[in-house]
């Protein structure tokens, strides 16, 4: 019939931690589903405390944290939570 296509299932955190390094080049990509309708949903965050679940490497972290927030960021990968510490 045809050769077999092996199937690899990594963890969730294990899956992030590779690809963090590259997940950054898919910014604009991310950002065009929420095409500018996340921050009027919100109003006025300044001086207000956010928790960021899923951060990644902060694409939303940095920008709420720019617009006054006190930002907390939660993600299941370390490695994408180091690069948000570098930014």
């Amino acid at each position: 019939m045809g050769t077999k296509t092996k199937i690899k299932i990594l963890p969730s955190s294990l899956g992030y931690n590779l690809a963090a390094q590259e997940y950054d080049k898919k910014e604009e990509y991310l950002n065009s589903f929420e095409k500018g309708n996340l921050l009027p949903l919100l109003g006025s965050i300044e001086g207000k405390k956010v928790l960021d679940v899923g951060a990644g490497t902060g694409r939303l972290s940095i920008l709420l944290a720019g617009l006054g927030a006190k930002v907390f960021a939660l993600d299941i990968s370390s490695e994408m939570l180091k690069i948000l510490k570098q930014k």
